[in-house]
C-alpha cells in the first residue's frame, strides 16, 4: 500500500504525496487548486489528476497562496506543473487562465535544463535548474522577481545572479513580498520589499536585483538552511543557531522583543539542561529525631525512582515540592522497602528523609544513609508495581490503601 511522504498546506487548502508518486488534495476549491478538474471543494482528500504527466511522478508538491490559492509541483524529470488561481501569472504557464488540472509551467526558457527545487510563494514562484541558475514569474511588485524591474512576467525570467561571483544557488524560497536564496557557501541573498527589514541587509531599501543578507552576527558561520515569512526571515547556521530579522511586531523573530530586526538576531531558543540521571544524590548522617533535607533538581520531567538505603535505622522519604506541597506515586506503583516511584516535572523538590528506628526504649536511632534518583527504567515498573511486597497497610494486598496506609499517605506525602 501507498503511504504519504510529504505534505504542504496552503491558506485554505491541503497537499500530500504518497509513494506512488500521486497527490492528493483537500479544502477549497474555488480556483481548482485541488487539481481534480473541478470547482468543488472536498472535506475528505481526492487525487489530483495527473493523466498528464504520462508514466511519470510528482515528487515534489506545494499549496501556496495567501491572497491567490495554487498548487505547484515537480516530476521526476524536471518539469514543473501548476494549477489553481493564476494572479498575476503565478503559474508560469504563459497564459492567465486558472486551470482546474494541473498545466506545465513554461520552461521554454531554460533550453531543456531540469528544474531541481522550486518555491511557490503568494503571487510569485521560484525554480532553481540543475546549471544553478535562479529563475521567478508572477507578480514583481518591489522587484521580487530579482530581475532589475518590476514588471509582471507570466513565464520564468532569469534571475540577475551577476553579484555572486564563482558562487552557485543551492535552494531558494518565495514569500509574499520578498525573496531568498542560498549559495553553497553558506550566503544568503535576498530581493524585493524591505519595508522592515525583511532582506537583512541593514537598511529599508527594496533592491529588484539579489544583494547579501548581513552575516556579520554569526562570526564566520554559514547559512545552511532558510524559510520565509510575509514579512520576515528565519535562517539556520552550521552550528545549529536560529536566526531571524525583519517585521517582529507580534514577536515572529523570537529575540524576546517586538522590535522590527534589520539584520540577522538570534532567536532565543530555550537551553534544555542536562537530564538529571545521578547515581547518589547524599551519603549523610541522620541524626535522629531531626529530618535530612535533600535538594533535588530535575531538568526532565519523568518518572523517577527515587531510594534511600541505611544500614543503621529504616528510612522513610517524605517527597515535596519547593512550595511544599506533596508529591505522590507514579500511577499503579506501590513503596516498597527498597523505594519508590514518583513523577516529577521540571523543578527543585526536597526529599525529608527519617527514621522508624528505635532503640528499644522509645528513642528514635538515626545513622549513616545514601540517597539516590534515577530515571525509572522499564523492569522497576515491575519491581515497584502494586501488590508485589509493597507496604500498604495490607502489604500489598489490593483492597487495602498503597503507600505505608492511608494515615501516613497523608503525612508523607506518598498516597494519592
Amino acid at each position: 500500500a501507498a503511504e504519504i511522504v510529504s505534505v504542504s498546506s496552503a491558506r485554505y487548502h491541503s497537499l500530500a504525496l504518497d509513494t506512488l508518486g500521486r497527490v492528493w488534495a483537500w479544502g477549497d476549491n474555488n480556483s481548482g487548486q485541488l487539481g481534480d478538474g473541478t470547482t468543488q471543494g472536498k472535506t475528505s482528500p481526492i487525487l489530483s489528476n495527473l493523466a498528464t504527466l504520462g508514466n511519470h511522478k510528482i515528487i515534489t508538491v506545494s499549496g501556496a497562496g495567501y491572497h491567490s490559492s495554487y498548487s505547484m509541483a515537480l516530476d521526476d524529470i524536471g518539469r514543473l506543473w501548476a494549477w489553481g488561481a493564476n494572479n498575476y501569472g503565478a503559474l508560469g504557464t504563459g497564459w492567465n487562465t486558472s486551470p482546474i488540472v494541473p498545466a506545465l509551467v513554461n520552461l521554454s526558457a531554460l533550453n531543456g535544463v531540469k528544474v531541481v527545487d522550486f518555491s511557490a510563494g503568494d503571487t510569485h514562484a521560484l525554480a532553481l535548474d540543475e546549471s544553478s541558475r535562479v529563475w521567478a514569474w508572477g507578480n514583481n511588485a518591489y522587484g521580487k522577481l530579482g530581475n532589475g524591474n518590476t514588471n509582471v512576467q507570466y513565464t520564468p525570467v532569469s534571475v540577475d545572479l551577476s553579484a555572486l561571483g564563482m558562487a552557485k544557488m543551492v535552494s531558494v524560497v518565495a514569500g509574499n513580498t520578498h525573496s531568498l536564496a542560498l549559495d553553497d557557501q553558506g550566503r544568503l541573498w535576498a530581493w524585493g520589499l524591505n519595508s522592515n527589514g525583511q532582506l537583512g541587509d541593514g537598511s529599508r531599501q527594496i533592491s529588484l536585483t539579489p544583494i547579501l543578507v548581513n552575516r556579520t552576527a554569526l562570526l564566520g558561520a554559514k547559512f545552511v538552511e532558510v524559510a520565509i515569512g510575509t514579512n520576515h526571515s528565519l535562517a539556520k547556521d552550521n552550528v545549529g543557531r536560529l536566526w531571524a530579522w525583519g517585521y517582529n511586531a507580534y514577536g515572529q523573530l523570537g529575540d524576546g522583543t517586538g522590535v522590527d530586526r534589520f539584520t540577522p538576531v538570534p532567536t532565543r531558543l530555550p537551553v534544555p539542561k542536562p537530564a538529571m540521571h545521578p547515581a547518589i544524590l547524599a551519603i549523610r548522617e541522620l541524626m535522629a529525631p531531626e529530618v535530612a533535607d535533600i535538594p533535588l533538581e530535575i531538568t526532565e520531567e519523568n518518572d523517577y525512582v527515587i531510594k534511600v538505603n541505611s544500614s543503621a535505622f529504616n528510612a522513610v522519604v517524605n517527597i515535596r515540592t519547593a512550595d511544599g506541597g506533596l508529591v505522590h506515586l507514579s500511577s499503579g506503583t506501590c513503596a516498597k522497602s527498597s523505594g519508590l516511584i514518583a513523577r516529577l516535572p521540571i523543578g527543585t523538590y526536597h526529599l525529608l528523609v527519617h527514621s522508624t528506628s528505635s532503640d528499644g526504649y522509645g528513642t528514635v536511632t538515626g545513622g549513616s544513609f545514601t540517597a539516590d534518583a534515577h530515571i525509572a527504567q522499564m523492569n522497576e515498573y515491575l519491581d515497584y508495581a502494586c501488590n508485589s511486597g509493597g507496604y500498604g497497610s495490607g502489604y500489598g494486598n489490593s483492597s487495602e490503601p498503597d503507600w505505608w496506609g492511608s494515615d501516613y499517605g497523608g503525612s508523607y506525602g506518598y498516597g494519592g
